[in-house]
């Protein structure tokens, strides 16, 4: 196995955008390895946290613009994800008092 730098691994996660696999593959070395030089190295790890980042802010700005160009599947993701608050939910979470299991009474009549 070839001796990978920190510097090297935290480069090959910033071009394959912080997919470890991906990134593991360009620098010929196993995802573990990598997992261990992200671990054993602050700057690879930052790296990796910058790269999903990095990620993530393109995702939403795609999202953003299929919203703008009105596309269904986008408005409905983010009306459930980000207007719960306005009841866009497919399910709602039910809790007794203070957050406790909700107690079921069986209010059936079984002597009938």
């Amino acid at each position: 196995m070839s001796k990978v730098t920190a510097s090297e691994a935290a480069q090959a996660i910033r071009n394959q955008k912080g997919f470890i696999t991906q990134a593991a593959k360009q620098l010929g070395i196993s995802r573990q390895h990598l997992y261990t030089l992200i671990n054993n190295h602050p700057t690879v790890k930052e790296a990796l946290t910058d790269a999903r980042e990095e990620m993530k802010d393109f995702a939403e700005g795609k999202l953003i613009q299929n919203i703008k160009e009105g596309k269904e599947t986008s408005l409905i993701f983010y009306l459930k994800t980000q207007a719960k608050d306005r009841g866009y939910v497919e399910r709602a979470e039910v809790a007794g008092v203070a957050g406790q299991p909700l107690i079921i009474l069986d209010m059936s009549n079984d002597n009938d």
